[in-house]
């Protein structure tokens, strides 16, 4: 476990990188992830927009800001960026990632159809995920589909 006193000091050494290269791309996503683990979320999109404003199209800073939007209820942003992150063809890691938080996002919309078409398509791509597994099978109970969800369930044990 990282001390505090540690993740502070890492953070000094951050502000310090990124106060002499303003553009250093790394630094700043870092600095984003060590904010939003810490719930300074204002502070993680601050970073993320700035890599965005370098680099637009930034798969990990669009995930990253589509977690935290998810997170803070902004849910149209949030599918804005993931709309935008599958306009950029993402490797099948963060295709996963993607359908994953979009199915998530749907479902709290109401939208059980369209959660479980991306949550289905993301098991297609990585069938033996378990977290995957369960939460197709937690959509489907919660929709009232409990043969189904017993049979992804099924599926997972087997």
């Amino acid at each position: 476990m990282i001390e505090q006193g540690e993740i502070e000091k890492g953070l000094a050494d951050l502000d310090q990188a990124i106060e002499l290269r303003a553009d250093d791309v790394a630094s700043l996503l870092t600095r984003a992830k060590v904010y939003a683990e810490q719930d300074k979320n204002d502070a993680a999109l601050a970073d993320l927009n700035h890599v965005l404003q370098l680099e637009p199209k930034n798969r990990r800073a669009l995930i990253a800001r589509t977690r935290i939007y998810k997170q803070n209820g902004e849910l149209d942003l949030a599918l804005h960026d993931i709309n935008a992150i599958l306009e950029a063809s993402p490797n099948p890691t963060e295709m996963v990632q993607v359908l994953k938080l979009r199915a998530e996002i749907f479902f709290t919309q109401g939208n059980g159809e369209k959660a479980l078409a991306d949550i289905s398509q993301a098991r297609t791509i990585e069938p033996s995920n378990p977290e995957l597994m369960i939460q197709h099978a937690s959509m489907l109970e919660k929709l009232g589909q409990r043969e189904a969800a017993l049979k992804v369930c099924l599926l997972y044990t087997s």
